[in-house]
């Protein structure tokens, strides 16, 4: 008993949600062959960057985003003794049961940053952990389940900062961030919008603070405080694109690539157009 005082609570939402999830995910692949294309493809290139004819890192390619290959390569490593890592995705889906059980613990700690009562925090919770979606994702071995964590976890650290303006929260916000990209391509949004509400905050805050000399000061603070969230964004795409162009000659492989998304739609019959005319 005295062992567990050094439990705390967040540890514990995250034991339990980490067993749902991966109760759910082994059932669903081992007993039910419930294989999802795209989490196969990423355990695939893992698979592939350990053990084809020429292993290597590049093996990953350029077409999806590097992160979700790169965690499940340990768990690959394991395939030659347990087959059913790479048979049935059980690597995805041990990844995505502990990033997704990883998110929950951010709700929890969102609501007990915020000092919200104890049911509120738990309703809360369970009803983010519960979700139809969320509990999919968090079972299936999909990129999704890593991708809400990171913007979990940048959510937090920016309602944090919107208390504390301390740069360590923000520098929390734009390495989450960076990390989203090298997740998912989608996290560039969530890059653009997160400096631009950084902007307009510190510029009404030092307009506030100091209204003599408001105008050049708000404008200096709020340019600085978007650079520190968009820097690790910046460096994840630009290293990123570059390694692609150095290995493929192709800046963007996701756009560019005859494998590419793109080329995907187009193949099944999807919708061709891009921008404005999507829209």
């Amino acid at each position: 008993m005295r062992g567990l005082r050094w439990v705390r609570p967040v540890q514990v939402v995250f034991a339990l949600a980490l067993v749902v999830y991966l109760a759910v995910g082994a059932v669903l692949a081992l007993r039910y062959h419930f294989l999802m294309g795209d989490a196969l493809s990423r355990v695939q290139s893992a698979q592939g960057a350990l053990f084809s004819r020429d292993p290597h890192l590049a093996e990953i390619g350029f077409i999806f985003t590097p992160l979700t290959s790169l965690v499940e390569m340990p768990l690959v490593a394991f395939s030659p003794w347990i087959p059913e890592m790479t048979r049935y995705g059980l690597a995805g889906v041990i990844m995505s049961a502990a990033f997704m059980a990883a998110a929950v613990a951010q709700i929890w700690g969102i609501a007990a940053d915020r000092g919200t009562p104890r049911w509120q925090q738990v309703t809360v919770t369970l009803l983010f952990a519960l979700n139809p979606m969320i509990l999919f994702y968090g079972a299936t071995g999909m990129s999704e389940a890593p991708f809400v964590f990171l913007m979990c976890w940048a959510t937090r650290r920016l309602i944090r900062w919107t208390s504390t303006d301390d740069v360590h929260d923000l520098i929390s916000v734009g390495v989450a961030l960076g990390l989203g990209y090298l997740t998912r391509y989608d996290a560039a949004v969530a890059i653009a919008s997160a400096a631009v509400f950084v902007a307009v905050v510190t510029r009404l805050r030092a307009t506030h603070a100091e209204p003599s000399s408001a105008r050049s000061h708000s404008r200096r603070s709020a340019l600085l405080d978007a650079v520190i969230v968009v820097a690790p964004g910046a460096l994840a795409v630009s290293v990123w694109a570059a390694t692609s162009w150095l290995l493929t000659g192709q800046l963007f492989a996701q756009f560019e690539s005859g494998y590419g998304n793109a080329q995907i739609l187009a193949q099944s019959g999807g919708p061709s157009d891009a921008g404005l005319s999507a829209l």
